[in-house]
């Protein structure tokens, strides 16, 4: 069993989560697997975490942005800081360096526009 282990929902409906495979160093972890049959658009990303005594650590998310939006610039894919005012963490974050955030139990939400493809950290 992975520890911490974390649950992805968009817009309040669970897509699971992305399972570690060989070779995952300890950090860069696929989250979430992209999610075809939801269309491009304003969505909500929720990750819960639990731990049962490692951390959790963040320090960026990963993902498509819709054409239009003003995160995109043409870009295929936009990086999220954890500084960034569009992140809602819940109860339990603190800051590890001025580059990461860890959390042994928390939340933390992400509205975007864009295509729900793989968030990565």
């Amino acid at each position: 069993m992975w520890d911490p282990k974390w649950e992805c929902f968009i817009d309040g409906v669970s897509i699971g989560y992305a399972p570690l495979g060989v070779g995952y160093g300890l950090n860069h972890w696929k989250l979430c697997e992209g999610q075809p049959n939801i269309a491009d658009g304003h969505h909500t990303l929720t990750l819960n975490m639990t731990t049962m005594g490692n951390t959790f650590w963040f320090d960026q998310l990963l993902f498509t942005p819709s054409p239009d939006n003003v995160y995109g610039n043409g870009t295929n894919v936009v990086k999220i800081g954890l500084d960034d005012p569009a992140i809602e963490y819940g109860y339990g974050w603190k800051p590890w360096s001025s580059d990461v955030n860890i959390t042994a139990t928390s939340q933390l939400k992400l509205n975007f526009t864009g295509l729900c493809h793989d968030f990565l950290n």
